[in-house]
């Protein structure tokens, strides 16, 4: 539930995108749009008939796709001693998180759930991944952040979605 995105208190790309990560995050197997615009009037099918909407789905769908051999890989639990894990996270942020691992890699699927509040997290990598990896890629998002130590660290906005990809094999 959003409110106050635009226009007019509908909610925006970004906050699509995140409402979708965060249900990303908790293994969720499919997913559907809720269309209905009630106010002023009401257009059952208004994801497909406003701009605004269509386009955001249709780039949403886009990253998902892409992402679905990861999604359908085997997910790796949080008390697992080869999940990623978060450290450290200052108080304007409270990520949901989703591990899964394929044969070209780890992905990490992460969503900051807090509303109006920015801030960073540290992660640690699983020894074996940590003893190679040296950059883990922000997919989607066109930059890399540097792995030191077996740690990384990035930056949250408001509900904000980051997706890494950290490879098997050491470029």
């Amino acid at each position: 539930n959003f409110n106050g995105g635009a226009p007019a208190g509908h909610p925006n790309e970004q906050d699509i995108y995140a409402e979708v990560w965060h249900a990303l995050t908790h293994n969720l197997r499919g997913f559907g749009y809720f269309c209905h615009q009630f106010v002023p009037s009401f257009i059952e099918d208004a994801c497909l008939k406003l701009p605004l909407f269509s386009s955001a789905i249709a780039h949403i769908n886009t990253k998902v796709t892409a992402l679905a051999r990861a999604l359908n890989s085997p997910t790796i639990l949080q008390t697992d001693p080869n999940s990623i894990q978060v450290v450290s996270q200052t108080s304007g942020v409270s990520l949901d998180v989703l591990t899964k691992m394929n044969a070209t890699g780890y992905y990490f699927l992460t969503v900051n759930r807090n509303q109006n509040t920015a801030g960073s997290a540290t992660f640690k990598l699983p020894a074996h991944l940590a003893a190679n990896a040296t950059v883990a890629t922000v997919l989607f998002e066109a930059r890399t952040v540097a792995i030191e130590q077996g740690t990384f660290q990035d930056k949250y906005n408001s509900y904000d979605p980051h997706t890494y990809f950290i490879s098997a094999v050491e470029q």
